[in-house]
C-alpha cells in the first residue's frame, strides 16, 4: 500500500477507534500499545506525550482526543524536533497539539541527552547497552532544558492520560500527578509499576482523572481495565460454557459451581459465500441441532442463500449478512467498503445485537473473525491455513484441501463436543408442494425416458467447462431420446438459449425459475451435468447422480472429488497432473457416462427409483 495511502487510511480510521483496535489486533504481530491506546482514549483528553520521537504516536493522540482534547508532546533532541513539528503540521486534523523542545525528568533545569552514533531515536540520559548503544559507536552529546512532570501537570487545567515512553524507563522515581485544580491523583504512580503494566495488560500504562470510566481493549489476550475499585463482571456466556485448549479442541467443561456441564445457549454460523458453498456445509447444523437440541441457532447468510435454507428444522432463525468479501453477490468488496459494512450495517448492528455465545466462521478469514468479534461473540471458531481465519478466535480446524469442505465443517461441531454426525451431504427441505411443482416440470414430456438436467452456469469462466461442450452434450443426448432440461440463475440464460437450439427437444429453464423450483427440477430428474457450481451440490442433496465437468483452473479432479465431491453419485471429469493437460471433451464426457455405472444406470432411466426429495 502507497504511504499516502496508508496514512489517510490511518486517519480514517481513528474516528471509529473501536473498530480500529479490533483491526490492529487481529495482525500476526499486533502493536498492543497501540490497541491499548485506541482503546483508551476518548474525545476531550488530554494527554502528555513524553518522548515524542518523530510524532507517530502524537498525531494518533491528537485525531484520537479530537478538537475539545489537547496533546502535550515532548521531544529534546532537536533535529528530531524539527521532524516532530513539520510532521505534526502536515498531518494533523485538529489545532490541538502542543509541542515541547524539553526532557522530561525527575527534576527541573537542563540536562544532556546522549546519542550513539546518529541513532538520535537511542537518546539517553545515561549510557545502556540495549540497541544502537551496543555496538561501541561514537556518543554525541545534546543540551536540552527538563521539566518534571509533577510541575507541568499542575498548571493543566484537566489531565487525563499520561502514555510511558522508553525515555523514562529507567527511572524509578515517584511522580505524584496531580489532575485540574491541584487535586492529587488516588497514588503516587510508581514507574516500575506502570511498565509493569504496559508488559502485562497489553498496552501503554495510563493515569486516569479520579472518577473517570476505565476503558480497555478486548484483543491481544488481555482482559479490559478496571477501575480500582470497581466491581468485577460476571464471566461471560462463553466462559460459563467453554473452555478452549490452547490451538486445539473446544470442549464444554464442568461449571465451577454445582459441577453441572454448562452449554452455549445461542450459537451464530456466518456463511456470507456465494449458494454452493452454503449447500455444502448444511450438514453443521444438523449436527449443532443434535450436540444442543434446545439452543438458538442462527445463520448469517446473503439474501441470494435464503432460499437454501427455507424450510430448514435444524436452524431457529437467519440473519442477513451480506458482507462484502468472498462471494460474488455483493458488487463493491474493496477494504473502504468492508471497514464501512463493519462500522455501520445495520445487518452487522443486527447480528450484535443478538449477543450470541458462540460463533463460527465457516470459510475463516480475518474478515469473518472481525466480524465475530465486532458483534462480541465471545467464543469464536475459525479456520487456520486458509484466510487467516485463526486470527482472534479461541479454536479453529485445520484447512486442508484434500478433505471434503462439508467433513471440515463438521469439525466445528467436535471442536463443540459434537459426536453425532449426519451424511456429509448437502440438505435441502423440500415441501410436498414443491416436489409435485418438480415433476410437473417433466410431465407430459418425459414419461418413461431418463431426465437430464445440464447446468452450463459456474462462476469464474476458467472454472466452467466450454458452453460449445455442453451444446454438443445435450445434442448428442436429445438425439438418443433422452429429454434435456437446461437450469440456471438468469445470468445463464443466454447460455441456455444456446443449448436448446443445437439440442432438439431440449427444454430451456435456466433464468425461468427460482432457486426453489430449481432444486425442485434437480430433485425430479434422474440425472444431473453440470460445471463444479450449485447444481452439482443440489444434486446430491437429492442422490441424483452427476456428472461434474471442470475447466481449466482446476489443476486435479481427484483433489476436486477430495474436497468438494460426492462418493457414490458424483465423477468429476477434468485434468490430471502426470496424466493429462486438456480438460475433457464431449465424447470423453459421454463415455464417461456410459462407463460410469451409478451415471449409466441414471441414462438408462434407473436412477430415481427408491429416491425421494429431503423434506
Amino acid at each position: 500500500m502507497h504511504p499516502s495511502l496508508r496514512r489517510s487510511l490511518d486517519t480514517a480510521l481513528t474516528r471509529l477507534p473501536g473498530l480500529y483496535a479490533r483491526l490492529a489486533a487481529l495482525r500476526r504481530h499486533p502493536n498492543r500499545e497501540k490497541v491499548a491506546f485506541l482503546a483508551l482514549l476518548r474525545p476531550g483528553d488530554t494527554v502528555l506525550d513524553v518522548g515524542a520521537n518523530e510524532g507517530y504516536y502524537t498525531l494518533l493522540f491528537s485525531h484520537l482526543a479530537g478538537r475539545r482534547g489537547r496533546v502535550h508532546a515532548f521531544e529534546p533532541v532537536p533535529p528530531t524536533f524539527a521532524r516532530l513539528e513539520s510532521r505534526v503540521a502536515r498531518g494533523r486534523r485538529h489545532d490541538n497539539v502542543v509541542l515541547h523542545r524539553a526532557a522530561v525528568a525527575e527534576s527541573a533545569g537542563e540536562v544532556s541527552l546522549l546519542v550513539p552514533g546518529a541513532d538520535l531515536g537511542q537518546a539517553s540520559l545515561a549510557r545502556h547497552a540495549a540497541g544502537s548503544w551496543q555496538g561501541g559507536a561514537a556518543v554525541a552529546a545534546w543540551a536540552a532544558a527538563a521539566v518534571t512532570l509533577d510541575d507541568y501537570a499542575a498548571a493543566l487545567p484537566a489531565l487525563d492520560f499520561v502514555p510511558l515512553p522508553g525515555g523514562l524507563r529507567r527511572l524509578d522515581g515517584r511522580f505524584r500527578l496531580r489532575a485540574g485544580g491541584g487535586r492529587p491523583l488516588p497514588r503516587a504512580v510508581r514507574l516500575s509499576r506502570l511498565l509493569a503494566a504496559r508488559r502485562d495488560g497489553g498496552g501503554a500504562a495510563a493515569a486516569r482523572r479520579p472518577g473517570a470510566r476505565a476503558r480497555g481493549a478486548r484483543g491481544v489476550g488481555q482482559s479490559p481495565v478496571r477501575r480500582a475499585g470497581a466491581p468485577r463482571r460476571a464471566p461471560g456466556p462463553a466462559a460459563r460454557c467453554c473452555t478452549l485448549a490452547a490451538g486445539g479442541p473446544l470442549a464444554a467443561r464442568r461449571a465451577a459451581r454445582g459441577g453441572a456441564m454448562n452449554e452455549p445457549r445461542s450459537i451464530f454460523v456466518l456463511r456470507n459465500n456465494d449458494i454452493g458453498d452454503l449447500l455444502v456445509v448444511t450438514p453443521l447444523f444438523d449436527a449443532l441441532r443434535r450436540r444442543f437440541p434446545t439452543a438458538h441457532i442462527a445463520a448469517g447468510v446473503g439474501r441470494w442463500n435464503l432460499p437454501c435454507l427455507a424450510g430448514n428444522p435444524h436452524l431457529s432463525e437467519v440473519l442477513l449478512a451480506e458482507a462484502p468479501w468472498y462471494n460474488k453477490f455483493v458488487p463493491r468488496q474493496g477494504l473502504l467498503a468492508r471497514l464501512a459494512w463493519l462500522a455501520r450495517s445495520p445487518q452487522m448492528r443486527e447480528i450484535a445485537r443478538r449477543r450470541f455465545d458462540a460463533g463460527i466462521d465457516v470459510l475463516g478469514s480475518r474478515w469473518g473473525t472481525l466480524l465475530l468479534r465486532r458483534a462480541r461473540i465471545p467464543c469464536r471458531l475459525g479456520v487456520r491455513g486458509y484466510a487467516g481465519g485463526d486470527s482472534g478466535v479461541q479454536a479453529w480446524v485445520e484447512f486442508n484441501p484434500w478433505e471434503h469442505v462439508g467433513r471440515s465443517a463438521l469439525r466445528f461441531a467436535e471442536l463443540l463436543g459434537a459426536t453425532d454426525l449426519p451424511p456429509c451431504r448437502p440438505q435441502i427441505f423440500l415441501s410436498a408442494a414443491e416436489r409435485r411443482l418438480g415433476e410437473a416440470c417433466w410431465h407430459g414430456w418425459a414419461a418413461g425416458r431418463p431426465r437430464v438436467v445440464i447446468g452450463p452456469g459456474g462462476g469464474l469462466a476458467a472454472r466452467r467447462w466450454p458452453l460449445a461442450g455442453f451444446a454438443a452434450l445435450a445434442g448428442r443426448l436429445a438425439g438418443e431420446g433422452a429429454p434435456v432440461a437446461v437450469a440456471g440463475g438468469p445470468g445463464d440464460r443466454a447460455a441456455g438459449d444456446r443449448i436448446a437450439a443445437t439440442a432438439p427437444g431440449a427444454r430451456q429453464l435456466a433464468g425461468h425459475l427460482s432457486l426453489r423450483e430449481t432444486f425442485a427440477l434437480v430433485a425430479a430428474a434422474d440425472l444431473v451435468i453440470c460445471n463444479s457450481s450449485m447444481l452439482m451440490h443440489a444434486a446430491a442433496a437429492f442422490a441424483r447422480p452427476t456428472l461434474a465437468l471442470l475447466g481449466p483452473s482446476f489443476p486435479s479432479a481427484r483433489q476436486h472429488d477430495a474436497q468438494w465431491g460426492y462418493a457414490g453419485t458424483c465423477r468429476s471429469l477434468g485434468r490430471e497432473p502426470g496424466e493429462r493437460e486438456a480438460i475433457a471433451t464431449p465424447e470423453e464426457a459421454l463415455a464417461a457416462l456410459r462407463a460410469e455405472p451409478a451415471l449409466a444406470a441414471a441414462l438408462a432411466g434407473r436412477g430415481r427409483a427408491g429416491k425421494g426429495a429431503r423434506g
